[in-house]
């Protein structure tokens, strides 16, 4: 099952400062037997380039080539949590105001900026990170933004689908609240 709120819809997308603007939610996630507390970044505009010459070449997603290389992996099914990717981090603040509203920044292992804007995590999500230290963040545009908070069965399909399809990449990543 996934818990999805409405977050971001009416507040405009973060941008990395390499200028790929993605909307970033926080979920409550059912792994196995885990409710596990992910990120889901989708950029606005996939960005691609050819990848080799001549007729074989292939597309090839510049963010999801960047964090592959940086200890992401692709995901195929939603049942259990990626692997750690080493040296990643984020920070949070307390979710505030009716909306619980947080400020989010996740920097790559080179600190490079990845993500800085706000999210509305669920207090699953903020109980999930106080426990274990780190979220799974999965990477992979799939239109959460454009579905109503209140359909969660659709939000949990377009993840579901988003993985068996090899539309995400993801990892766990270190995760830590500032105040």
């Amino acid at each position: 099952m996934v818990e999805i709120p409405e977050a971001r819809s009416s507040m405009p997308p973060a941008a990395a400062d390499d200028g790929m603007a993605m909307r970033m939610t926080a979920a409550a996630v059912e792994h196995g037997r885990s409710v596990l507390p992910p990120l889901i970044a989708e950029p606005e505009a996939p960005v691609y380039l050819h990848a080799g010459a001549g007729a074989g070449s292939e597309l090839l997603d510049v963010l999801a080539s960047r964090v592959l290389a940086h200890g992401f992996s692709p995901v195929g099914r939603m049942r259990q949590a990626p692997a750690h990717a080493d040296q990643w981090l984020a920070t949070y603040g307390t979710p505030a105001g009716p909306d619980r509203i947080a400020q989010l920044t996740v920097m790559e292992p080179d600190g490079t900026l990845f993500y800085t804007g706000t999210i509305a995590p669920p207090p699953q999500w903020v109980a999930g990170v106080e426990q274990y230290g780190w979220s799974v963040i999965y990477v992979g545009k799939i239109g959460l933004a454009g579905i109503p908070a209140s359909d969660q069965k659709a939000k949990n399909r377009l993840m579901r689908e988003a993985a068996a399809a090899g539309q995400f990449v993801g990892a766990r990543i270190t995760v830590h609240r500032l105040d």
